[in-house]
C-alpha cells in the first residue's frame, strides 16, 4: 500500500467500563495508510487507575422466564456495592479526584448513590430485571458488589448470594442435579445498546448433550433472558451449563433450587467458574462431620482429562489425594470429599486438560449418608463456589448485616502453594474504622477468621491466593461468595509510527 506507515501499538484495550486485558503492555503493529514517520516510545506508558467501572447483577432469578406465568413469593434481592476506603485503597485510587458509585435496577429509576470510598449502598431489586452498580473516579479501581436474598421459612427457605460482575464471552457454570423439585435457572443480562445471540450447553456424565432448545437464545440491548434448564435437560445428576456468546458479551448467572416435596432443601447462585489445569475452589466451610461437600469437574479442552483433587485445610493437606478420575472431554461428573471435622477447607483440582469446577457444601439434614458426599444428600440449605482466579489485586466483599438479620460472615483464604504467604485482611467496621489483620495461610492449607462484626472485608493480593467469605444464618442456611480481584489499573494505547 503506497503511503502506509508502520504503527507500533502499546498498552491493552478497555471496552466500556470493563476491562477486558491486565495492566500489563500489548505490543502490536498495525498498518495505516499515510501515517507520518516519528520515533517509537522505548517503552509504553505509564499504567493508569481504572476511572470507569460497571458490574451486572442477575436479579430475582426465578423471576422472567419467557412463557411462564410470574412466580410468586420469590424474596427481593439486596444489592450491595463498596468502594475500599482510603485507608485500603491503593495509592494510585487515593490520588483520583471524587467519584459516584451507584446502585440500582438495570432500568435505574430508583438508583441508590454515594460519594465517600468504605461507605456501602443498598439497592433493593424485585422483579423481571437485573441490577448494575456503576463507580466512577476514586470509587471505580476496587469496586466490589453482592447480591443476596433471604427466606427464612416457606418452601423458598435459603439464603444466597453471587457476586455482581462484568459480562463475558463464554461461561461454564458448574451447578444443579437432576433429582425431583430441582431446578436450574440461567439469567443472562445484556447491558449494552446491541442485542446479542447466546447458545446455551447442557453437560451431563457422558458429554454434551444434543439439544436445539438453548440454541439462538436473544438477549435484547439492555434486556434480560432466564432459561428454565430443565427444558434443555433435566435430568442429569452432575449438570454444567455453558454459555457462548454472538455479537457482544453477557453477564451469566445459573441459580440451583431443590423443593424436596414440601421440604425446602435450600438454593444459591453460582457465577462462571474459572479454567485451566490447575484450578482452587476457596470457601467450603463445613459445620460437622455430616455435611456433604463435593466438587464438581467439567473436562472444557479438546482432550479427555484426568483429574486429581487434594483437600487443603487448617493444617495443610487433608489425608491423602483423592484417587485420579479420568472425564471424556465435555462431560461433567461430582466427586465426593470425604466427611471433615468442622472447619475451614479449599480444594486444588489438577487435570491433564482444561477443565472448569464448582464446590458444593451443604448444612447436614440428619446423619451423612453412607460413601462419599453428594449433591443430593439432604440438607437444610447448600451454597456453591466456583473455582476463581488467584487475587492478583486488592479483592473485597461488603457484609452487614442486612434487614436485622445476624449473619455469621467466615472469611477463608487458600494457598495451593508450598510455602507459607502472608497477607493482610483488613476490616472495616460501621463506623468506618478500619482493622487491618495479618493472615498467615498455610503452604497448602487454608486460613479462615470470623468477619461478622465487618462492613467490608478487604485482602490485598498475595502469591496464589484464593479467597471466599462463608455467611451463614439460624436454621442451617448457608451461602459461598468468592472474592473477586480485578485489575486497577490499565495501559491506554500509543500509537506512533515506525521509522
Amino acid at each position: 500500500m503506497k503511503g502506509a506507515g508502520l504503527l507500533r501499538v502499546v498498552g491493552v484495550v478497555v471496552v466500556g467500563a470493563a476491562v477486558v486485558a491486565g495492566s500489563g503492555a500489548v505490543d502490536g503493529r498495525l498498518e495505516v495508510p499515510g501515517a507520518p514517520r516519528a520515533a517509537i516510545p522505548p517503552s509504553a506508558p505509564p499504567a493508569r487507575p481504572v476511572t470507569s467501572r460497571t458490574l451486572v447483577c442477575p436479579g430475582q432469578e426465578t423471576v422472567g422466564v419467557p412463557g411462564l406465568p410470574a412466580e410468586s413469593g420469590a424474596p427481593p434481592v439486596d444489592l450491595t456495592a463498596v468502594a475500599p476506603p482510603d485507608a485500603v485503597a491503593a495509592a494510585q485510587g487515593r490520588a483520583l479526584p471524587p467519584g459516584i458509585l451507584q446502585v440500582g435496577p438495570s432500568d435505574h429509576p430508583d438508583a441508590q448513590r454515594v460519594t465517600a470510598p468504605g461507605n456501602p449502598v443498598t439497592a433493593l431489586i424485585s422483579g423481571p430485571r437485573s441490577g448494575l452498580v456503576s463507580a466512577s473516579q476514586r470509587l471505580a479501581p476496587a469496586l466490589t458488589a453482592v447480591q443476596r436474598s433471604l427466606a427464612t421459612t416457606g418452601e423458598r427457605a435459603a439464603l444466597v448470594s453471587v457476586p455482581c460482575d462484568v459480562p463475558v464471552t463464554d461461561a461454564w457454570l458448574p451447578a444443579g442435579a437432576g433429582q425431583a423439585g430441582r431446578q436450574e435457572h440461567l439469567v443472562l443480562t445484556n447491558p449494552h445498546e446491541t442485542p446479542v445471540t447466546v447458545d446455551v450447553t447442557m453437560h451431563g456424565a457422558d458429554g454434551p448433550i444434543a439439544s436445539v432448545a438453548g440454541r439462538d437464545v436473544v438477549v435484547e440491548p439492555r434486556g434480560r433472558t432466564v432459561v428454565l434448564l430443565d427444558a434443555l435437560d433435566g435430568t442429569q445428576a452432575s449438570p454444567t451449563a455453558q454459555v457462548h456468546v454472538r455479537g457482544g458479551t453477557v453477564h451469566a448467572a445459573l441459580h440451583d433450587g431443590w423443593l424436596d416435596g414440601i421440604t425446602p432443601r435450600g438454593a444459591d447462585d453460582v457465577g462462571p467458574s474459572a479454567t485451566g489445569q490447575e484450578l482452587v475452589l476457596p470457601g467450603l466451610v463445613v459445620a460437622g462431620p455430616d455435611d456433604p461437600a463435593v466438587v464438581r469437574v467439567v473436562a472444557v479442552g479438546d482432550h479427555d482429562a484426568e483429574v486429581r483433587m487434594t483437600v487443603l485445610g487448617p493444617g495443610g493437606p487433608v489425608g491423602d489425594p483423592l484417587p485420579p478420575v479420568r472425564l471424556p472431554t465435555g462431560a461433567s461428573r461430582d466427586i465426593g470429599l470425604p466427611s471433615l471435622p468442622t472447619g475451614a477447607y479449599g480444594v486444588r483440582v489438577s487435570a491433564t486438560s482444561p477443565v472448569a469446577a464448582a464446590g458444593h457444601l451443604g448444612r447436614a439434614d440428619g446423619p451423612r449418608p453412607r460413601g462419599a458426599g453428594s449433591v443430593a444428600a439432604p440438607v437444610h440449605d447448600f451454597g456453591w463456589v466456583p473455582a476463581t482466579p488467584a487475587l492478583g489485586d486488592l479483592a473485597g466483599i461488603p457484609l452487614g448485616q442486612p434487614g436485622g438479620t445476624r449473619f455469621t460472615h467466615q472469611l477463608a483464604i487458600t494457598n495451593p502453594g508450598d510455602g507459607i504467604v502472608t497477607t493482610t485482611a483488613t476490616v472495616v467496621a460501621a463506623d468506618g474504622t478500619t482493622a487491618p489483620r495479618r493472615i498467615d495461610v498455610p503452604g497448602r492449607g487454608t486460613a479462615s477468621v470470623d468477619v461478622s462484626d465487618a462492613s467490608s472485608v478487604w485482602v490485598t493480593a498475595a502469591k496464589g491466593l484464593r479467597a471466599a467469605v462463608a455467611t451463614s444464618a439460624d436454621g442451617g442456611l448457608v451461602t459461598v461468595t468468592p472474592l473477586v480481584a480485578r485489575p486497577q489499573t490499565t495501559t491506554p494505547y500509543v500509537v506512533t509510527p515506525s521509522p
